[in-house]
């Protein structure tokens, strides 16, 4: 028995010092004001309540000598304020609006002389809680309210960032009009600094592709956030690890009335124009489809009773055919030329370009390679590429395509608030993402300029799994412990064996075969043709897999 409480005891101390070595950075925030007579005088030993109807959430304190009182550890929301003491008026104040991670100083509480059964009732200054007076952080936040009633290309809350002061876009997030995890964070800087040197998270945890801290473990879209919050300068020392801004997002959670909603975006290539230089070639409009569907639902939790238990669930579906925005246009061989007659073979001048024969460095008669003279790797590697499509290119280019590429997606949150006492709160959040890009002409790894075969970039799945415990010790004591863990990761390859050595026939010899396990082709670079702006080619370097593990403990000790 005295083993095993050793062993208890070490398990304690391991997560207290684990939880010791990382930033306590918290949604949650700070209310503060001062209670004062009619005279101006401080007023001490009055008792404040604070609570949050909507969540049964309450603090009671009582102010200081100076009459100043402080609420900590409080998780955004609407709150109300009731001030007490024997020989005054009650007075309250109500329509507190406490933004993540924020300290608001709610002004003077002036108490009049009177019973306690009588009560003032004051309504918030929205004015005056919206002057950042507690902190010397530069700070913006986008409510739920503007995040579900603003119209927003693509659902990627990140673009809100690039209306704060501070922020320079660089260009459109890859998740505008193309709701994705990559880079959703890469294409905008904060105050000069780098635009990798960010730090983003969900309910305090931290969301990002540690392989290029531009992409997302996982988006959340708006419907499911209570708010963002981006900090851009002078934050405290929780917010560390990055010093090129603080993304924050806070999931909604449910309250005590039931609320859902359904919605159903629709973009669609019926409803736009073709462009001047696809007419004049008579090649159709790409494809544009964006199909997005989503539902939440949040509220008590039934059989337990009001106040006690909250729950919220959102998803969303992205059905996604993104467009190929330009044509993509390249110089492949014509039948005669993949037979070795390049007799008509001519620059994109126009000039007959001359096949030599690598003995004697003379000219093939007719401009044509005999038949025994082929090589038979070569001979797979033309029939590799695809037959010519089109005139319009004149000598410059014989093949176009602009096929779209597809992007699936799937959100899921969840959301638990129990309130175990009226001292101990408990929160669970769990946010799952599956995203596969299918992208037509490939990407990093595994691409070529022509339709070959599709390439799969799989995000993920990604997952944060996060719990917060808050416990009030007293009314001046009060701990936030939250353990959090990311899960997440990148798979690139070919989603098929059309680029395999094996249907392709192509053998050329390899240095190290059996460094290549998924039998891929090799790279195919051509050129050398005057005034020809590309040729058919390909870049493969195999399969690329890589994972992302992150836990995180943290611990508030206010």
């Amino acid at each position: 028995m005295k083993t095993r409480t050793i062993r208890l005891w070490f398990v304690v101390a391991v997560v207290i010092a684990l939880a010791g070595s990382v930033f306590g950075q918290s949604e949650n925030g700070v209310i503060s004001g001062t209670v004062k007579d009619a005279s101006d005088a401080a007023v001490a030993g009055a008792v404040v309540k604070i609570v949050n109807p909507a969540r049964n959430i309450s603090q009671t304190v009582t102010s200081n000598e100076n009459g100043i009182f402080v609420s900590a550890q409080l998780p955004p929301g609407t709150y109300s304020i009731t001030v007490e003491k024997a020989g005054f008026k009650r007075v309250e104040k109500s329509n507190i609006i406490l933004s993540v991670a924020s300290k608001i100083n709610v002004g003077d509480f002036t108490l009049e002389v009177g019973a306690v059964t009588e009560t003032i009732t004051v309504e918030a200054d929205a004015g005056q809680l919206q002057i950042q007076t507690e902190s010397g952080e530069r700070s913006d936040l986008v409510t739920g309210k503007q995040l579900r009633e603003i119209g927003l290309n693509g659902r990627n809350v990140t673009d809100f960032a690039k209306l704060v002061p501070g922020v320079i876009a660089g260009g459109a997030a890859s998740g505008s009009g193309a709701s994705t995890v990559t880079n959703i964070t890469g294409s905008f800087v904060i105050n000069g600094t780098r635009n990798t040197q960010h730090e983003y998270t969900v309910d305090g945890v931290t969301n990002y592709n540690l392989g290029n801290n531009t992409g997302a473990l996982v988006s959340v879209n708006p419907d499911a956030l209570e708010e963002v919050k981006i900090l851009t300068s002078n934050y405290q020392a929780e917010y560390g690890r990055s010093g090129g801004g603080f993304i924050a997002l806070t999931t909604r959670s449910g309250t005590n009335e039931y609320h859902g909603a359904g919605r159903y975006f629709r973009r669609h290539d019926s409803l736009n124009a073709n462009n001047f230089f696809n007419n004049a070639r008579a090649v159709a409009r790409p494809l544009y489809r964006f199909n997005f569907y989503g539902w939440d639902f949040g509220g008590p939790v039934p059989l337990v009773g009001k106040d006690r238990v909250f729950f919220f669930i959102n998803q969303e579906y992205y059905d996604q055919l993104v467009p190929q925005l330009n044509s993509v246009n390249i110089r492949v061989p014509t039948e005669a030329e993949r037979q070795g007659n390049f007799a008509q073979a001519v620059d994109g001048t126009g000039r007959v370009i001359s096949i030599r024969d690598p003995q004697t460095n003379q000219p093939f008669p007719n401009n044509t390679i005999p038949a025994n003279r082929l090589y038979a790797p070569g001979v797979a590697i033309l029939k590799l590429f695809p037959a010519p499509n089109t005139t319009a290119g004149g000598n410059v280019y014989n093949y176009t395509s602009q096929v779209p590429s597809s992007y699936p997606r799937r959100e899921n949150i969840l959301r638990m608030d129990w309130n175990i006492s009226n001292k101990t709160r408990l929160s669970g959040r769990w946010t799952y993402n599956y995203d596969d890009q299918q992208f037509a002409y490939g990407t990093t790894t595994a691409s070529w300029n022509w339709p070959l075969t599709i390439t799969d970039r799989k995000n993920g799945p990604g997952n944060i799994l996060s719990f917060t415990l808050n416990h009030n010790f007293s009314a001046t004591l009060i701990n936030e412990f939250t353990f959090g863990a990311g899960r997440g990761g990148v798979t690139i390859a070919p989603k098929d064996d059309k680029a395999t050595r094996t249907v392709t026939g192509i053998n050329t010899p390899m240095l190290y075969p059996t460094a290549n396990e998924a039998n891929l082709i090799p790279s195919i670079n051509l050129g050398g043709i005057a005034s020809v702006g590309a040729v058919a080619n390909t870049s493969v370097f195999g399969t690329f897999d890589q994972r992302f593990v992150i836990n995180q403990f943290m611990d508030n000790l206010t």
